[in-house]
């Protein structure tokens, strides 16, 4: 049998299409490793610099909310990356556990930074404490009771695992963006009462929130973006 030439160019063309859609899924597979690396190696590098802030407290909250963010950023690079189901839902458990300790060194820096001391009081350290190894301990748990999320595998936009969040995943981020918020109520309020212009510093701080929005997005059907936290593109 000898095919025509319209077979051909058939063949040819499908093998083209094909080609161009891997190409395609693989430049946007790029872009998500490329954008969550360039965020991590920014707040690793960054660190070195907190040494130019005077206030220890505050010192070491950024040091904490820079190094625990450029972890997160990395596990996500783990999310997206070629790897088999297992090592990418291996990177999601231990982006779970460091994302939630970025609120809490969110909310050390805020109250330090404003000049409070909720910090440094006693029952709320205990209790902050307490409240972070409860939900690590339902989040890591999660592969015996399965009431956190579960996983399926998808080729769009590329070959990753899809989390599917269940009810105890939406209290605790409903929880964490509600910490997360009182951080941002306290620079804002001191902001607020400065008698200096500090309006840029105001839109800066404002738009380390803009990733939430991507991530609010992302959990509809017509964004086109994968569903992750954002969260350490703003940092």
């Amino acid at each position: 049998y000898r095919r025509s030439p319209e077979e051909d160019v058939n063949i040819t063309s499908n093998y083209l299409s094909s080609y161009r859609i891997l190409v395609i899924m693989e430049a946007i597979q790029l872009v998500y490793v490329g954008g969550f690396g360039l965020a991590a190696i920014a707040c690793l590098l960054s660190v070195r610099r907190v040494s130019q802030v005077t206030d220890a407290d505050t010192q070491r909250g950024l040091s904490a909310l820079l190094v625990l963010n450029g972890i997160w950023a990395l596990t996500h690079i783990g999310r997206v990356s070629p790897l088999s189901a297992t090592g990418q839902i291996a990177f999601y458990l231990v982006g779970l556990v460091v994302g939630l300790a970025t609120v809490g060194a969110w909310l050390y820096f805020c109250s330090a930074y404003t000049g409070h001391d909720y910090h440094r009081r006693p029952w709320i350290r205990k209790t902050s404490i307490s409240v972070y190894l409860s939900i690590v301990l339902i989040k890591l748990t999660n592969p015996i009771h399965g009431m956190y999320f579960d996983t399926t595998t998808t080729t769009q936009p590329f070959a990753h695992v899809v989390v599917g969040l269940d009810t105890i995943h939406w209290i605790v981020t409903g929880f964490s963006y509600a910490l997360a918020s009182i951080g941002f109520y306290l620079i804002f309020e001191m902001l607020d009462n400065s008698s200096s212009e500090v309006r840029s510093l105001g839109v800066v701080v404002a738009t380390t929130a803009l990733p939430i929005v991507f991530y609010v997005s992302s959990l509809t059907d017509t964004s086109g973006l994968i569903p992750l936290h954002y969260v350490p593109l703003g940092i």
